[in-house]
């Protein structure tokens, strides 16, 4: 049954009365993903297992940059999770994400012997691929949720909330992971550390039961706009355009960051248990930086937000830059990284909604992020190929790139691009492009 228009303000109200009880449900959902994240995060522990047990830069690479190249998926998955039943479709698909690395992680615990080791960084492969298949199915809808559940001057605030449980899970799931790596030989550690991790996203996914999702009720929440026609929105919006410009050199600058995991592992020889550290760092950083600095949209804007992310990814490849003979370095850097990736997954569909008011979120990060897509994917695979060509001495060139990249995006967000909450820009106004 359809809801009359005029309701519209009444489910306005519902959103604004249920917008604590779902800033709680979002710490606590995000709290228990942390946790599961600590072993299996896809960033960290991805590249530094495939490393472990032998992959090369180049095929480390290629597997990190798929989080990037299926992103069409989510296209479907726009679609898929859109409707009244949303959430129900959201916490099946994340159930499944925890179930496949279960699966994975008990087949190579009790079988490594089984098959040589090659066979099963295929099979580890395929397993990422199913992984991410379901992740960008669920990615639009549950972000869609998420921002059309809380108020627009609250929506910075659950975004620091978000990342508070993201950091504090996982910094409590890796001071318990580390001792344990230091316990048990590589790789066994890491396969037992994706079975907790997978029940953990599992317990994650069942509590978004619990978020009050009113906006699905919402009178136009059954109109479906055809993704080629949301493209064309969103490709006809300038203010949109300068946006994913300068969002496609972080996308590009974001896929080198698993290279530091990489250097430090050839500059330091870091031991299979100091790898951990990333995670730990990773977590660190979202609490320091991801749970504080999202906050300020709600009294500045999300664009404020936008040039404060280019900035600290401009920072984390200086700092490696500056400091090659440190061995805390790579951890530092990749400390700024944990506390920006959450900010960049507030920033996008955030500040995008905000510059595309007549397109619904779930279809602005659909669309957004498949348009996003090839800056990356190109880009980072050659990183990986170039280090193992001409060595340890080539790592600088990835992070000098690293730096132009962030740093051009910092000041194109600061010079160009307008604050949607005021329709004003800082310095230069450009009509057209």
């Amino acid at each position: 049954m359809s809801i009359p228009a005029a309701d519209s303000d009444s489910i306005h109200n519902e959103i604004d009365k249920s917008a604590n009880h779902n800033l709680t449900i979002g710490l606590a959902q995000t709290f228990l993903w942390g946790i599961g994240e600590s072993t299996n995060m896809f960033y960290a522990m991805v590249p530094a297992y495939m490393l472990a047990i032998g992959s090369s830069k180049t095929l480390t690479q290629i597997m990190t940059v798929s989080f990037t190249s299926l992103t069409f998926l989510q296209l479907f998955g726009s679609w898929l999770g859109s409707g009244r039943a949303r959430l129900k479709k959201c916490s099946l698909w994340w159930t499944m994400f925890g179930i496949v690395w279960i699966c994975y992680g008990t087949a190579s615990y009790f079988f490594w012997d089984s098959l040589p080791v090659h066979a099963w960084m295929v099979i580890f492969m395929a397993n990422c691929y199913l992984i991410l298949f379901i992740m960008h199915l669920g990615v639009p809808s549950w972000t869609g949720i998420i921002v059309e559940n809380i108020p627009k001057q609250k929506r910075g605030k659950m975004a620091g909330i978000r990342s508070l449980g993201i950091g504090g899970g996982g910094l409590l799931g890796a001071l318990l992971i580390v001792p344990y790596l230091k316990s048990l030989p590589s790789p066994s550690n890491f396969h037992l550390g994706f079975v907790i991790g997978g029940c953990l996203f599992i317990a994650s996914a069942l509590s978004m039961q619990l978020f009050k999702d009113k906006a699905a009720l919402m009178p136009n929440i059954r109109k479906s706009t055809r993704v080629f026609a949301t493209g064309k929105i969103l490709a006809s919006n300038f203010n949109f355009r300068v946006f994913m410009i300068f969002m496609a050199m972080l996308v590009v600058a974001q896929n080198l960051t698993p290279m530091i995991i990489a250097y430090g592992k050839d500059a330091f020889s870091y031991q299979p248990y100091e790898l951990a550290y990333f995670t730990f760092s990773f977590y660190l950083g979202t609490i320091a930086l991801g749970s504080l600095l999202p906050v300020l949209a709600d009294r500045f804007g999300f664009r404020l937000i936008a040039i404060l992310y280019a900035f600290i990814y401009f920072l984390v490849f200086l700092l490696l830059i500056l400091f090659p003979g440190n061995r805390l370095a790579p951890f530092f850097a990749y400390g700024l990284f944990g506390g920006n990736w959450m900010i960049g997954g507030a920033v996008f569909p955030n500040l995008g909604s905000e510059l595309a008011e007549n397109v619904k979120p779930a279809k602005i990060v659909a669309v957004g992020a498949t348009m996003l897509m090839p800056a990356s994917l190109v880009i980072a695979p050659l990183a990986g190929k170039m280090v193992d060509v001409y060595g340890t001495e080539s790592y600088l060139a990835v992070f000098v790139a690293g730096v132009i990249l962030s740093a051009c995006a910092a000041i194109g967000f600061m010079l160009v691009l307008p604050e949607p909450r005021s329709g004003r820009e800082l310095y230069i106004r450009i009509r057209q492009m």
